[in-house]
């Protein structure tokens, strides 16, 4: 069995797997293992340790070291470091473990670590590794090979294939090639630049936004936080439009109505023209030229958009529109024509208006 030296001022040293405290402002070598309560050197190298309260030093150095609190000015792991707290300048291991990890430095042993699970918060001037899920994460930077999450994810430059969190901020959110493949965010992403293959996120808000595939939200905003795309899909340049719920007829173009919201009008060189000798049902986008004093009746399951143009050419004011179910200018009645030259354009527009006339 080899046997590591201490050159100490105190030892307090149980075998039962009490308190092992070590006080002294040199060193502590152990060629196998450390074990106990309490470690405290000004230096640590070893194997193994194992302590169910604290390890504490400027250097510690070890394969494998849990422990409830783990604090010091460096600390460097070949393998492992847990603990429930983790604090220190400079951390390097390949895997971290822990509920709270804080540092100026944290690293693994080729500046990357395998795999950093904290369910509470990490921070770091510094921070790479492979994968990362963490309550939150604050650091200036931050390189992920390829996953980074938590509930809160801030940093100077975060760099990630994939990212999920509820909020992500800072001032570059991007990926190790300039883009993100998968970004799930149920909160707030910020950032001056975002790029991303994909991404389902609550709100953005951001100078620069690329996305290759698909980006999806309950609304956009842009310059001045205006939104233009409602989480009911409506379309607002700069929150002044929205849309008609329907595509319309061929070849119709889109009007204002004065209020803030859109319909479709064909306009007076999208129709086709019918003369009328006897009562027929109209066709919406058609102008119907009555000849004789007869009834059109109108479409009886119009959608909004649909228009119908009629002209009295018959030299009688015996024509009748019929409404056919639709209110007429929002009343139930029918349009008898009484004026030789009557001409007007009826479209459908909804509601308890029915077909209004232009």
């Amino acid at each position: 069995m080899a046997y590591g030296r201490a050159r100490i001022k105190q030892l307090i040293w149980n075998s039962g797997g009490g308190d092992t405290v070590f006080d002294y402002n040199s060193g502590i070598r152990n060629g196998d293992n450390y074990s106990g309560g309490v470690l405290q050197a000004q230096s640590i190298t070893g194997i193994t340790g194992t302590f169910t309260v604290s390890v504490s030093g400027a250097e510690i150095q070890a394969d494998n070291l849990n422990t409830t609190t783990l604090s010091g000015v460096s600390g460097i792991f070949t393998a492992l470091a847990s603990g429930a707290t983790i604090t220190g300048t400079s951390v390097e291991a390949t895997n971290i473990t822990g509920t709270t990890i804080s540092g100026v430095d944290l690293s693994g042993q080729t500046t990357t670590i395998g795999t950093v699970v904290s369910v509470t918060s990490i921070t770091g001037t510094t921070f790479e590794a492979t994968t990362a899920d963490f309550g939150t994460v604050t650091a200036e930077t931050g390189t992920f090979t390829t996953t980074l999450s938590g509930a809160s994810i801030t940093g100077t430059s975060v760099r990630a294939t994939a990212i999920t969190g509820t909020s992500i901020s800072g001032t570059t959110v991007s990926g190790p090639t300039a883009n993100i493949t998968v970004a799930r965010v149920t909160g707030t992403l910020t950032a001056p630049t975002f790029e991303g293959t994909e991404g389902d996120i609550t709100t953005i808000t951001t100078e620069t936004g690329i996305f290759s595939d698909l980006i999806s939200g309950a609304s956009f905003k842009a310059d001045s936080n205006t939104t233009v795309i409602t989480d009911a899909g409506n379309i607002k340049p700069f929150g002044l439009f929205s849309f008609p719920g329907n595509l319309g007829t061929s070849g119709a173009t889109l009007i204002s109505k004065g209020n803030g919201t859109t319909q479709w009008n064909a306009g007076s060189a999208n129709y086709s023209v019918e003369v009328v000798t006897g009562a027929i049902t109209g066709v919406a986008g058609t102008m119907y030229v009555m000849t004789t004093g007869t009834t059109i009746t109108l479409p009886v399951t119009p959608a909004t958009g649909d228009f119908l143009i009629i002209r009295n050419q018959s030299d009688s004011t015996t024509g009748v529109i019929d409404r056919n179910g639709s209110n007429i200018m929002g009343l139930a009645e029918n349009v008898v024509i009484n004026d030789l030259n009557f001409k007007t354009e009826f479209i459908f527009y909804g509601g308890t208006e029915g077909w209004v006339l232009l």
